[in-house]
């Protein structure tokens, strides 16, 4: 009996193999399920914040580029010369009237051997220079490497940004601070001995320098020297600017480069630090540009890269067209360039905290009140959770604390109560019948006082939602704009405001 029962057993022992293997199925698909289960909370998660982050948006009149004209009050320096010519102003120099602006060599080798004459007694004076700050020189050694650290990494960013005369002043710079620091602390340089071998070289080469004469700025006024003619000097009247009409700015746009330089010349002098720039737009467009209203005009592929402008004036015609004139009275070697650009006309810029539309909420905080007998009211404290229930509303029962305390002559006490972030059932019904309940027990009377609507943003402090409101400074596609200087209560720097999430409110655990 005992051996049939084995027996038995063993032929029941093929159909319990099964059951590791049904096992394995079922572990299997649960680890599919948490799988899933985990990729799609990774994937769509509940809360989705983004950084509050300051942003500048720049207006501008037209979203096309405008063709901007500049004119300055230009005279060119005409001279016949014969011979090489080494300029002796830079370009860009303000220069006095009837300085003289270039030398005129009768060969190439001897104007070569000038400037370097010139450049070794640069060198020379250079060095005086450093050498006169040694003895306070000394006392800031620190400060001196902290300012050739920092000139030299601005030289390898003007660098790396293509602007070389930026470049090569920081690079200058650079290398005085560097020997500065070496006279400061006795270092490898012998100043004496390097200008005895600078003053030998001139010694060297001035007798072979030859000859040359001086070519000045005439007995004009001064001015800003430019050596380059590029033929539009006064083609529109300077002293005529606030007349300019479209067609006349139109003709001088179109007017060829260097088309009437003269075949003589030694360069130009700017004589003023006002100079005009002008541009035709439809009249619609150019509306907002009144006469006297400040902006800033950019440009895209020139140096400098804006300006600050005054409209000067504005003269429309039959045909639709504005002529717009612009005043400046910023100079420098890259505005003393500029002639035919393309620009900008920025109208106004706008810098806040950018906050997504989908982030933002509007809060409806209802405030009401009860006028209790003083032994009745000192029963609410301040800031005491209650809970106001609506008959009729959904919820019916909405939180709410203790706002303020105000006892009258008479002896009674207005309780003021918040119920914040109400949803819109209880708004249509809050004239209805409400009590307040305290203890779990519905008691007073509670009536409206008013509703405060607050447009703002949630932000996760931890694991905290927070209410933020926002104060909109400017409306752009799909976003806002929220003061930086709105202060507590509203959005700040790096504030994470939540974008996507579910049953907000202020002080509710998120996960």
């Amino acid at each position: 009996m005992a051996d049939g029962q084995k027996k038995r057993k063993a032929k029941k022992w093929p159909k319990g193999k099964r059951l590791p293997k049904f096992i394995a199925a079922v572990a299997a698909l649960a680890l599919l399920v948490y799988a899933g289960v985990e990729i799609y909370r990774i994937t769509n998660p509940e809360i989705v914040t983004r950084t509050a982050l300051c942003e500048t948006i720049e207006v501008p009149v037209s979203t096309d580029i405008t063709d901007i004209y500049v004119v300055r009050d230009e005279r060119v320096i005409e001279g016949a010369v014969s011979g090489t010519v080494v300029p002796l102003a830079a370009d860009g120099e303000r220069v006095a009237r009837g300085a003289d602006i270039a030398a005129v060599f009768q060969s190439a080798e001897s104007a070569a051997k000038y400037m370097r004459v010139m450049q070794l007694r640069n060198e020379i004076r250079r060095y005086d220079r450093l050498k006169s700050q040694a003895m306070f020189s000394a006392l800031k050694v620190g400060t001196l490497k902290t300012s050739a650290q920092g000139h030299f990494a601005e030289f390898l960013k003007c660098a790396d940004n293509g602007d070389l005369n930026a470049a090569f002043d920081s690079l200058q710079k650079f290398r005085d601070d560097a020997t500065s620091v070496e006279i400061a602390t006795g270092g490898t340089l012998n100043l004496e001995q390097r200008k005895r071998e600078l003053s030998a070289q001139i010694a060297a080469l001035e007798p072979s320098v030859g000859e040359y004469k001086m070519v000045g700025t005439g007995a004009g006024s001064a001015g800003f020297y430019v050596a380059d003619i590029d033929g539009h000097e006064n083609v529109l009247n300077y002293l005529n600017a606030a007349k300019w009409t479209p067609d006349e700015i139109e003709s001088a746009l179109s007017k060829k480069q260097n088309g009437a330089a003269p075949a003589e010349s030694l360069g130009k002098l700017v004589n003023s630090y006002k100079w005009y720039m002008a541009a035709v737009l439809p009249a619609k467009t150019a509306a907002p540009l009144t006469v006297g209203k400040e902006l800033t005009i950019r440009f895209p592929h020139a140096e400098p890269k804006s300006v600050n402008v005054k409209v000067h004036a504005k003269n429309e015609d039959l045909k639709g067209r504005a002529a717009v004139i612009f005043v400046c009275s910023e100079i420098n070697d890259s505005v003393l360039h500029l002639r035919r650009e393309d620009a900008w006309i920025v109208l106004a810029e706008h810098t806040g905290y950018r906050v997504e539309d989908e982030a933002v909420r509007v809060v409806h905080n209802l405030y009401m009140e009860a006028v209790l007998d003083s032994e009745d009211a000192e029963a609410f404290t301040s800031g005491k959770a209650v809970t106001i229930r609506f008959s009729g509303a959904k919820p019916e029962n909405v939180k709410a604390r203790v706002y303020s305390k105000k006892e009258d002559e008479s002896g009674k006490t207005t309780v003021v109560f918040l119920c914040p972030n109400v949803s819109g059932g209880v708004l249509r019904l809050r004239g209805g019948d409400a009590q307040v309940v305290l203890n779990g027990r519905a008691g007073f009377k509670v009536t409206e006082k008013k509703v405060e609507s607050l447009t703002g943003v949630y932000v996760q402090r931890g694991n905290i939602a927070s209410f933020r409101q926002i104060k909109k400074i400017y409306t752009g596609d799909g976003f806002i704009l929220s003061d930086p200087s709105a202060g507590a209560g509203y959005v700040q720097m790096y504030d994470n405001i939540i974008v996507k999430g579910r049953n907000l409110d202020d002080g509710a655990v998120i996960a």
